[in-house]
């Protein structure tokens, strides 16, 4: 059945975004897709409208709690494979150029396994050993426990671990630069850069970085933040300890926090980033709580509040102040 004008400039403007987030589209692509969105009126809308699909397919992605984690050779890939769902508009794209994988680890060992979520997916495993670890968009943990401790690696990104007491067989959790020691607890681990922090929930956590002899002892209510040039370690906060691992239920607060911090936040959930055009717009200061499944209409609700305005395109999403003048 041949396919109307509309119906065609929608699959042409699908199969653009799905290039757009390949991870393979040149230059001279990027420009072709540009000259075609300002063609047209129509052009743009469907453009925007794909845009919007995808976004809304990585913010379902936040509801994943199978141990179906996307794991594979190509990161790319996993990037890619984030399910372009467009049900609402009856029918499903899949670009010829992603490579789909729904095996839950890459095996190197049968005690030997990586795990890893791409960008706004939050996934749930259980170890060997009966703990359970919730990891956080664009997270990679290691697994290893075919030696007598029970060792991790958490390459990169955000996890909540739940471990099971098993005094003959320590947890320990490498962080590069710093290792974490458990027996049994629930805590929660972020590592950005060269830094990590740490949440206790329940239980004791040992942290011991690399070249330095002291040891910090982590009890519940307590959360440690840990660099090359920072140990610090704050005491008796259980809400904020609470507050840490909200994402576990989509969710993410701000308590009188700049605009920056909070779209640096919403920017790791996010295959299309955000970005602050003018200082005036950073310097606002933002509380709140925000449900991550809402994706666009977060900000929404901050152009609504604030004066601000929000623009769209292809590429990234841009904020700036009303009275910017920069």
């Amino acid at each position: 059945m041949k396919l109307s004008k509309q119906q065609q400039i929608r699959e042409k403007a699908a199969k653009y975004v799905t290039r757009l987030y390949s991870g393979e589209m040149n230059a001279q692509e990027e420009v072709i897709i540009q000259k075609w969105c300002k063609a047209n009126d129509d052009h743009q809308d469907e453009f925007n409208t794909m845009l919007e699909i995808w976004d809304a397919s990585t913010d379902l992605q936040l509801e994943t709690t199978s141990e179906q984690l996307r794991v594979t050779k190509n990161h790319w890939s996993i990037a890619i494979a984030a399910s372009f769902c467009v049900g609402i508009l009856g029918w499903i794209l899949f670009s010829s150029q992603s490579n789909i994988t729904a095996v839950p680890t890459v095996v190197i060992d049968p005690q030997q396994l990586f795990y890893e979520t791409s960008i706004g997916e939050v996934s749930t495993v259980t170890l060997t050993d009966g703990s359970v670890v919730t990891l956080n968009t664009g997270t990679r943990l290691f697994v290893d426990f075919s030696g007598n401790n029970r060792l991790t690696k958490l390459e990169h990104g955000e996890a909540f671990f739940e471990i099971q007491k098993k005094p003959a067989r320590p947890f320990v959790i490498d962080m590069g630069a710093s290792q974490i020691k458990v027996l049994g607890t629930k805590f929660n681990v972020y590592k950005t850069g060269n830094q990590i922090k740490v949440a206790v929930l329940e239980g004791l956590v040992e942290v011991n970085q690399l070249g330095n002899s002291k040891d910090y002892l982590l009890e519940a209510g307590s959360i440690g933040t840990f660099s090359n040039n920072k140990q610090e370690v704050i005491r008796g906060k259980p809400e904020q300890v609470k507050s840490s691992q909200t994402w576990r239920k989509g969710i993410v607060k701000f308590d009188n926090q700049s605009l920056v911090t909070v779209v640096q936040e919403l920017n790791r959930y996010r295959v299309r980033k955000i970005r602050i055009a003018d200082q005036k717009a950073q310097k606002l200061m933002i509380s709140g709580v925000f449900h991550l499944k809402d994706g666009n209409n977060i900000l929404l609700s901050l152009e609504t509040i604030f004066p601000i305005k929000v623009e769209y395109s292809f590429k990234e999403v841009v904020i700036s102040h009303h009275n910017a003048t920069n």
